[in-house]
């Protein structure tokens, strides 16, 4: 199995995990992401009613940085992974785009684990998200 499927496989185990309710999921997208219509815009579509749908599930909490937000706390997308284990640290996951690193340096995580607080407070409040989801959906219907 070479990389690319190996990364695949554990996405699916991730997904099967959060949908079968073992899984926590604290999500901050940036608005960018959302109105961008990689696939077509009706890909796009489905993805927001797909979001907007999971916004009622109680294991996720979703943020949405919007666009008039000041500054950015972290430069590229990342995870932090916590385990139900206390004596498994946190962990950060960075996805490149032919790698993936995993960061279990207590300072290093410390610093991921700042930049996350940061984006959480500069975006909107997770009782908002599906509004602003709807939203986006609305301006892409007079868009096309």
């Amino acid at each position: 199995m070479d990389e690319a499927e190996r990364l695949v496989v554990l996405r699916k185990e991730r997904q099967r995990r959060f949908s079968s309710g073992e899984m926590r999921l604290w999500a901050i997208i940036d608005e960018v992401a959302l109105r961008r219509p990689v696939g077509g815009v009706n890909v796009l579509r489905a993805q927001l009613e797909h979001l907007i749908e999971a916004c009622q599930q109680e294991r996720l909490t979703l943020q949405i940085t919007p666009f008039a937000a000041a500054g950015y706390a972290a430069p590229g997308a990342f995870s932090i992974l916590r385990f139900t284990d206390p004596g498994m640290p946190d962990m950060v996951y960075v996805e490149n785009l032919t790698s993936a690193l995993y960061i279990d340096k207590s300072p290093e995580v410390d610093r991921y684990r700042l930049a996350m607080e940061r984006l959480s407070i500069v975006s909107a409040p997770p009782g908002e998200a599906a509004e602003i989801l709807r939203a986006i959906e609305t301006d892409l219907e007079g868009s096309s």
